[in-house]
């Protein structure tokens, strides 16, 4: 049976990928688990495993091609398999034999138990005996989060991937987080909205990539250079000087 391989979701803020590079050709075994292709994201650069073992049966986004998350865009199965588009060869329609091929004596050896298993005995008394419950001061619960609180998961780093395995806490409970803004950063009204509650820095990728495609450093250079008056202009109509006095008392929530 053909297996798809997707795009992989490399962050939560991320959509689409890049193929970089196919490490497998058409035609070629792959094991699993066994890296089939690099992809390129705004944050990260991967490769991708396969999740089965097989042969590559089809490529359908070629080198520098970029798709949405979940995309096919390889296609694994055994040779001569048709893809997950494609129709089933003969040969395999052929493979499915039914079992009425089996003797009528032997089905009815098989479906018909010589002996009904004895039913279990129960303990005397058992359906009297109360269940035992602990005390509700004995019960052990996890403290409630604190309002506000984000849940930090375990990622998945590939589409064959179901576990991770934590090297090192480089925090410990208690600590001090800084948080970074990592998403939907297009103007410099959003920058001031993310450190007013508690961002200590903001992260814009394709804000600059995309100028830097279209117009090369000089793109850059405008981008930024807008999104620096914009800052400027909005902390003027805020009514603060410096980003330090920015706090949540300087934004309007809708309710």
């Amino acid at each position: 049976m053909s297996v798809d391989i997707v795009m992989p979701q490399m962050g939560e803020s991320i959509t689409e990928g890049t193929v970089s590079k196919w490490l497998k050709q058409v035609g070629e075994r792959v094991e699993k688990d066994e890296p089939v292709l690099e992809i390129s994201t705004d944050k990260v650069d991967a490769e991708v495993p396969s999740p089965g073992a097989g042969t590559l049966l089809e490529i359908r986004t070629a080198e520098g091609e970029t798709v949405e998350v979940g995309t096919v865009v390889a296609v694994i199965g055994e040779e001569g398999e048709a893809g997950a588009n494609g129709n089933a060869p003969a040969a395999s329609e052929k493979t499915e034999t039914p079992r009425a091929s089996t003797p009528a004596a032997a089905q009815e050896i098989e479906t018909t138990p010589t002996s009904k298993p004895a039913p279990a005995e129960a303990s005397p008394g058992a359906d009297d005996q109360p269940i035992e419950t602990p005390p509700a001061s004995e019960t052990k619960t996890a403290a409630p989060a604190a309002a506000g609180a984000v849940e930090v998961v375990m990622p998945q780093m590939g589409e064959s991937i179901t576990e991770g395995t934590v090297s090192k806490w480089l925090k410990a409970v208690g600590d001090k987080i800084d948080v970074i803004c990592d998403g939907g950063i297009r103007r410099g009204s959003h920058v001031l909205k993310a450190l007013s509650v508690g961002a200590k820095a903001c992260s814009g990728g394709r804000m600059y990539l995309y100028a830097l495609a279209a117009a090369g450093q000089a793109g850059v250079e405008r981008v930024l250079g807008r999104l620096h008056d914009e800052i400027e202009r909005d902390m003027k109509l805020m009514g603060v000087k410096s980003v330090a006095e920015l706090n949540r008392g300087n934004l309007r929530w809708r309710t």
